[in-house]
Formats: C-alpha cells, sequence, structure tokens
C-alpha cells in the first residue's frame, strides 16, 4: 500500500519484493444460499453489503486495504458490520456464525487459512476481477490457489480460485 512520494520524502527505499500475501475473503457458505447467490457463492465485494464482516486488526493494514476494495465498489465502510478482531478470535466467530465474513492477509500455509479452506461451511470468496483491481491498485497483483494445493486427496479447493495479494518488501531507510 505503499506512498511512492511520501516513501520517498521519507527516505524509504524499496530493496524488493519478497513474496505475496493473499487477501482471503471467507464466509459462511449458508449465507450465500440464503442470499440466492448464483451458485450459492458470494462473487463480488459489493455482496457484502449490510453484512458482519471483520478487517482484521487496526495496525495490520488489513482495514486500509480494505477500504480501498470497498471503494471502487462504491461502498463505504458503514455499508458493512465491520469489526476488528484478531485473525484467530475472527476465524472461530466466522465458524460459530458470529460473523458472516472475514477479510485475512495471510500466507496459504497459514493454520488459521488451511483450516477455514477446509471448513465445509466456510467458502472462500474468488476474486473473479482480480485484474481490474490491480489496474486500479498497483500494490495489489492477481495470484492463483491452484486445485487441490490444501489436500490433494479430498480436492481442496476443488477449483482453481483466483486471489488478489499483496507483495511483502523489504524496506530500508
Amino acid at each position: 500500500m505503499a506512498d511512492p512520494a511520501a516513501d520517498t520524502e521519507a527516505g524509504i527505499v524499496s530493496l524488493g519484493s519478497l513474496f505475496y500475501e493473499p487477501v482471503w475473503i471467507f464466509y459462511r457458505r449458508d449465507l450465500a444460499i440464503a442470499r440466492r447467490q448464483p451458485g450459492g457463492e458470494l462473487q463480488r465485494l459489493a455482496q457484502l453489503r449490510g453484512l458482519r464482516v471483520n478487517v482484521d486488526q487496526d495496525g495490520s493494514g488489513v482495514p486500509q486495504i480494505m477500504e480501498k476494495l470497498l471503494a471502487l465498489n462504491q461502498l463505504k465502510p458503514t455499508d458493512l458490520q465491520l469489526s476488528n478482531l484478531a485473525p484467530d478470535a475472527a476465524g472461530t466467530a466466522l465458524r460459530q456464525g458470529q460473523l458472516d465474513a472475514a477479510v485475512l492477509i495471510s500466507a496459504p500455509q497459514a493454520g488459521l487459512i488451511r483450516t477455514l479452506l477446509r471448513d465445509p461451511t466456510i467458502a472462500l470468496m474468488a476474486f473473479e476481477q482480480g485484474e481490474a483491481y490491480s489496474r486500479h491498485l498497483p500494490f495489489l497483483s492477481t495470484v492463483w490457489l491452484p486445485r487441490g494445493v490444501v489436500d490433494l486427496a479430498a480436492d481442496v479447493p476443488p477449483p482453481d480460485v483466483p486471489l488478489l495479494a499483496t507483495t511483502t518488501a523489504l524496506l530500508t531507510g
């Protein structure tokens, strides 16, 4: 989310990108079915309107990224019921039905990500418009979660899933 002008003024220089961290939007599968979404899936950020959505803790960067993503969809933060739980607490609240969706930025290998991907009551929102987002917000890239990468035997995830990802960079100042 770096601001190149502000970084230059502050004397911050990027030494290079290290790795991608996907933006994961998990939601309760029964919610999409109840809202009669096509294929029983939430497919666009606009479909989060009015829902209880956790965007991680202040200072994590996730709330700021979500604010930018929502703005691209002509949504204000007040159009959703936002909360700022820590990732593990959000995962628990989502699984217990206290949240409708949770936004996380984490490596695919993280335990919470793997747990949510395997939970049959939870679905992962695919960023089908990933290229459009990355054109509007150059700090984001489109990446793919390949079919079966989480669990080959159980075929998790069953299709390839397009995601957005931030790039973690090594900075010096």
